[in-house]
């Protein structure tokens, strides 16, 4: 089913059989979502998914997608990640458009955030593409920050004199 289409591919939601024992056993009949994208489409942005693939993989935090899974064909990359089942949050914004958000919901979600910016600033990580869109939440009704393409690494750290 699909879930969305981004700048580097689309993502699809999967479930987990794990008959050919590659899976580990927890993660048999759970969902998750699967990024693919193409290579020879992205061939010039490699270095866009890598470290996408690279933060999810340094940095594990209760308010960042975890990514699970990362494997590769001939012609085509996955990555395969949490499922976050609350959607967006600009589709929830979208879908309260009248109403809007109430008061304590955006604090929750603005300190969510805020501490997962933190988590990747200890990791020497910055984001650089925070948006709606790139804020996920779980099934739970709590925060998941994703999307780590445009992100920077090698931050903060103190340098030798």
């Amino acid at each position: 089913m699909p879930l969305g289409k981004g700048a580097f591919g689309e993502v699809i939601l999967v479930k987990v059989n794990n008959k050919e024992g590659v899976a580990t056993q927890e993660d048999d009949g759970k969902y998750f979502a699967m990024k693919i994208m193409k290579k020879r489409k992205y061939s010039g942005m490699m270095n866009f998914v890598l470290t996408e693939k690279e933060v999810q993989r340094k940095v594990r935090h209760k308010f960042i997608v975890r990514l699970t899974y990362a494997f590769q064909t001939f012609d085509k990359l996955f990555m395969v990640t949490e499922y976050c089942a609350g959607g967006d949050l600009r589709a929830l914004i979208s879908s309260k458009a009248k109403k809007g958000v109430n008061e304590a919901e955006a604090k929750l979600y603005l300190a969510e955030v805020l501490i997962a910016i933190e988590e990747l600033h200890k990791n020497g990580i910055i984001h650089r593409d925070i948006k709606p869109e790139n804020i996920l939440l779980d099934k739970d009704g709590h925060v998941k920050l994703t999307d780590f393409g445009l992100s920077k690494e090698g931050m903060f750290e103190k340098k030798q004199t």
